[in-house]
């Protein structure tokens, strides 16, 4: 069984459809209701189709504790800080949904959540969110996964530490459960992620082994990564994205700001139209320069019976006669009629 394209507010997403664009807010409001919907409003007129929410309390993810298992490492940018105090300076309070969700649907962008725990899958669901994404530090919860399904919505899962095995077993979930609108997101899970640990080549390999619609997460600095992308089949880009990097947040380190999103929509979009389709021949516009190929002309007017000769027909340009692989075959064959100098040589000339 294949998934099937689907629709997230009647737009329409799967690999032969323009990349479906998604900034993504996350941490990116700094705490503030009015920076949020600044921000929403910017990807708006970056030309993003949609914005998606990350929805939590510290308290859906960890516990407030402060032994050694609940410090964020060295080797991260947020590092030495407290797991529950980096989530609660980092959420988007469920009080804030509502307004949100209608302040973005007031300015004509599409909005949906990425939810951390059950109760909030059933509170988002309540309020008409349109789909749902799980991060890939989620991608294991498969309880929430199913919730998820169960609304027979959209469900977007990025798969950034995931094992070919792990990813099986997801989409599996998700058939078993009557879920046919899956989409997966190739996702490098490091912050920012170094262009050599991204490996686009998985996402054409990933589309042939789940039979699934496939996108990116994209956590690298810039938008390169994301356009390259898209030639290896993506058709979903999300990317972080935030109003300007001052006052600092979470995530703002690696979020793009509203030039480059604006940049990253026009040329995702290039990159879709690059991309094209499988066809083999000379395409419409090709067809009118295929006069400038070689073929087979007289070169010096051939009398009625005269054979042909390496003398009296060459190959040359134009490219209205007769292809340059019967040259050899032609030459000492005798003429029916008489062939004036820049005639093309057709077969129905020859004896």
């Amino acid at each position: 069984m294949s998934f099937n394209n689907f629709k997230i507010n009647g737009r329409m997403i799967g690999s032969n459809q323009p990349p479906y664009i998604i900034a993504e807010l996350s941490a990116n409001h700094g705490g503030s209701l009015k920076r949020a919907k600044k921000i929403i409003k910017l990807s708006k007129q970056s030309g993003a189709d949609a914005i998606k929410l990350q929805v939590y309390g510290p308290e859906s993810l960890t516990i407030k504790c402060k032994e050694k298992d609940f410090i964020i490492g060295k080797n991260f940018n947020w590092k030495n800080k407290n797991l529950y105090d980096l989530y609660k300076s980092a959420q988007t309070p469920k009080k804030w949904v509502p307004e949100l969700l209608n302040y973005s649907k007031k300015i004509g962008i599409t909005v949906f959540a990425t939810p951390f725990d059950i109760e909030t899958v059933k509170f988002l669901n309540k309020l008409g969110v349109p789909a749902f994404k799980i991060s890939s530090f989620e991608a294991n919860y498969h309880d929430l996964i199913i919730e998820c399904v169960k609304t027979r919505k959209p469900v977007i899962i990025s798969t950034g530490m995931c094992k070919k095995k792990e990813i099986q077993e997801i989409v599996n979930l998700v058939k078993k459960n009557g879920g046919n609108k899956l989409a997966l997101l190739k996702c490098t899970s490091s912050y920012p992620a170094k262009l050599n640990e991204i490996n686009l080549s998985v996402i054409p390999h990933m589309k042939k082994n789940f039979n699934t619609n496939i996108g990116f997460s994209d956590h690298t600095l810039g938008i390169e990564s994301s356009i390259l992308a898209i030639g290896y089949g993506a058709c979903i880009i999300e990317k972080h994205f935030i109003d300007k990097k001052k006052p600092k947040t979470p995530d703002s380190f690696f979020s793009i700001l509203p030039h480059e999103l604006k940049s990253l929509v026009k040329r995702a979009n290039e990159a879709y139209r690059l991309k094209g389709y499988i066809k083999y021949g000379p395409t419409k516009i090709e067809s009118e320069s295929m006069v400038f190929r070689r073929s087979i002309y007289c070169i010096k007017d051939i009398m009625i019976g005269e054979k042909l000769t390496k003398a009296n027909i060459a190959i040359i340009r134009p490219g209205k006669g007769l292809d340059p692989k019967f040259f050899n075959k032609i030459i000492g064959k005798k003429t029916k009629k008489k062939i004036i100098k820049g005639t093309a040589i057709k077969l129905a000339f020859l004896k």
